[in-house]
């Protein structure tokens, strides 16, 4: 079980961006960060590959490629370690008590309606609709790189093609990325989000052939950028959370549970809240335990904002409504069903070490560094000969070169 730091997280990420673009925030920047900002880059990136967490990175990468080469080190997640709220940390520069987008699907009181938060789809219902946008009305925040262009420089996105049409493949956000570190009047900050990686960890399994082979591209992608661009660019590069695989509980076997629910529950099936009915809570809760205490740890309402869960500062004018009684908060290898389907195979929202842990990568431009295997080995030979040389000095050249080779001056 791993709580979150947010002081080393992708929250001081982007305050350690927005501290380098002289933009104000109140929390703690990331002093690694820090220190190879202070190299005065002309253009910074910070690339948010889904799902690639720390746990995920050592498993698909080898020491020789790229990705696991650049590490720094591993960092924190926040919570829930989900693309929702993490994402929205990365772009915003703010946790997710203050930006109210904490889970997957999420209750609207405005609504009546549980709606999936970047879809404005009903989550339970076939076919409904939020009627308002969600991201850029409902629910709408500043977003890091606007923060950075508002305070002159330049300042950008890159999504996959759901934003950014261009971007049908990581090699083209790569190209895009190369395009604009090679533009002379673009000096700022990019930011550039991949996220099949991550969907194919939900479809296939975070081991799975699919999963290998695409990161296996994506490594293929940076070795390639690395090679072309030049030493006024940085690259960062980090994840929303890690993944894994899973085994679901299906809650709709636990009927003595579910007779309590005053609603559905909503986030994430490995960050589950509950809405209770207000005579049943001590009930509930004895029977989550009961059932599910070796895979989940439940926090009340109360418990989650005591312990800053979601992080500190400004919060969000409906984050109590949106946490609800009870939040379940997976520590094991089970996630929680309540709809109808296949659920997928892997999944996040945990607090795991696998899923709250990520890595801080820095790429920038590739230094042939002298092969050290190699100048050892002309090392040897260059001693060899001067033995050599010294021996003719000394003692003359012998006539049989046989007799040379069976003196040994050098030990």
């Amino acid at each position: 079980m791993k709580l979150p730091n947010y002081d080393d997280s992708i929250l001081s990420i982007s305050s350690s961006i927005l501290k380098h673009y002289n933009v104000p925030t109140e929390y703690k920047s990331m002093a690694d960060v820090d220190k190879e900002l202070k190299k005065k880059y002309k253009n910074v990136f910070l690339v948010l590959i889904d799902g690639l967490g720390h746990y995920n990175l050592t498993s698909l990468y080898d020491g020789n490629d790229l990705l696991r080469r650049c590490e720094k080190r591993p960092i924190s997640s926040v919570y829930p370690s989900t693309t929702v709220a993490a994402t929205t940390v990365a772009c915003s520069g703010l946790p997710p008590i203050t930006t109210g987008w904490v889970g997957w699907h999420q209750y609207f009181s405005e609504f009546d309606e549980d709606y999936i938060m970047f879809l404005d789809f009903t989550y339970y219902k076939k076919g409904g609709k939020c009627p308002r946008n969600i991201e850029f009305d409902v629910m709408d925040y500043e977003r890091l790189w606007t923060k950075v262009a508002n305070n002159g420089y330049h300042g950008d996105f890159i999504y996959p093609p759901f934003r950014t049409p261009r971007a049908k493949t990581f090699k083209d956000q790569c190209d895009m990325m190369l395009e604009i570190a090679n533009d002379d009047s673009k000096n700022g900050f990019t930011y550039v989000y991949w996220d099949k990686l991550d969907s194919l960890m939900h479809e296939f399994g975070v081991l799975s052939d699919e999963v290998k082979n695409h990161a296996k591209e994506i490594n293929q992608n940076l070795e390639e950028l690395q090679k072309q661009i030049s030493d006024d660019t940085l690259i960062i590069v980090t994840a929303d959370h890690g993944h894994v695989d899973m085994e679901y509980i299906d809650l709709g076997e636990y009927p003595d549970i579910t007779e309590l629910f005053d609603k559905a529950p909503t986030l994430e099936a490995r960050a589950m809240n509950f809405y209770i009915k207000d005579d049943q809570k001590e009930k509930f809760k004895e029977l989550f335990n009961k059932y599910f205490s070796e895979y989940f740890v439940l926090y009340s309402h109360e418990e989650i904002f005591d312990m800053h869960l979601l992080g500190e500062g400004k919060e969000y004018p409906l984050i109590h409504e949106i946490i609800g009684d009870f939040l379940a908060c997976a520590i094991g290898p089970k996630a929680f069903k309540y709809i109808a389907g296949g659920p997928p195979k892997g999944n996040h929202a945990g607090m795991t070490d696998e899923e709250m842990t990520t890595p801080l990568i820095f790429i920038k431009k590739e230094v042939n560094k002298p092969d050290t295997k190699k100048l050892l080995e002309q090392s040897r030979n260059k001693n060899k000969l001067s033995a050599g040389k010294n021996f003719n000095k000394i003692v003359g050249k012998p006539k049989d070169k046989s007799a040379f080779r069976r003196v040994n001056f050098n030990g």
